[in-house]
């Protein structure tokens, strides 16, 4: 039986050393079949830019998941020993909560069921993932699973200074951290999330770069308009504090405001 102390330990996990199998794959959990699923959600809660993640369990199963933005998109793999999973109808589904949480949760379990070592390679796509689709959140797995029961999921920290311009501003954001302490932390339409998330597969490296021309220090926050949002008039902001680095959609003209937030934290 699944614990949920267990999961909800290994969802707070975040700082573990990794650990490599002779397959050169990350080791997640060992030694107790209940770790399995929480650490399968886990690194799901942890996937922000497209990735496949390719599951092994040391029964020999292998699981492969298309994944982006904490969301699984699809199923396109699964094997596992003694079982026909040919007919799972799951599999290579573009995957919607609505129809398939459920028999996802089901199909999971199964494949993490009785392993005593979970390893995982994270992987670029080979195709480009339609990042606009929903598909399963890891957090509405997470509270789907019966044994959490009406478990609360820890309240976000609203402490760091990017979190309190941004949740100060929702009314006027959709925004998503990419790095830092809060990374995947997000707010806002989950179109405008996910075309953020598109946005950060290839320009990361490059927004940080121009960020550091407005700033003699690294640690000092800066922020500016990187670009807009195809189709539309919204600006795209990019802002960093400290570790901390993240996009933002400013709707409407909201922009200056937004601005003049940031600026004042060099105050």
């Amino acid at each position: 039986m699944i614990k949920s102390q267990d999961i909800m330990k290994r969802l707070k996990s975040l700082g573990n050393r990794s650990r490599f199998n002779q397959n050169n794959a990350r080791i997640i959990a060992s030694g107790n079949p209940d770790d399995n699923l929480g650490a399968l959600l886990q690194e799901i809660n942890e996937t922000i830019l497209a990735r496949v993640l390719e599951f092994h369990t040391d029964t020999g199963a292998k699981l492969c998941l298309d994944v982006i933005g904490r969301r699984v998109l699809h199923i396109s793999e699964l094997q596992i020993p003694s079982g026909n999973e040919t007919a799972n109808p799951v599999i290579g589904t573009l995957l919607s909560e609505s129809e398939h949480l459920e028999l996802f949760l089901q199909t999971v379990s199964r494949f993490t069921k009785d392993a005593n070592e979970l390893s995982v390679i994270a992987s670029t796509p080979k195709q480009e993932f339609d990042s606009s689709t929903v598909g399963l959140q890891a957090g509405r797995l997470i509270k789907s699973i019966p044994e959490l029961g009406n478990t609360e999921e820890p309240a976000i920290e609203t402490g760091s200074a990017a979190l309190q311009i941004l949740t100060s501003t929702s009314d006027i954001t959709d925004w998503l951290i990419l790095k830092g302490e809060d990374a995947g932390v997000n707010s806002g339409d989950s179109t405008n999330v996910a075309a953020l998330e598109k946005v950060a597969e290839s320009n990361v490296d490059k927004y940080e770069s121009y960020l550091d021309q407005f700033t003699t220090n690294p640690n000092e926050p800066a922020a500016a308009i990187v670009g807009t949002l195809s189709g539309n008039r919204e600006s795209i902001l990019c802002f960093r504090i400290g570790e901390q680095l993240g996009l933002a959609v400013i709707n409407g003209d909201a922009t200056p405001l937004i601005i003049n937030k940031w600026r004042d934290l060099h105050n």
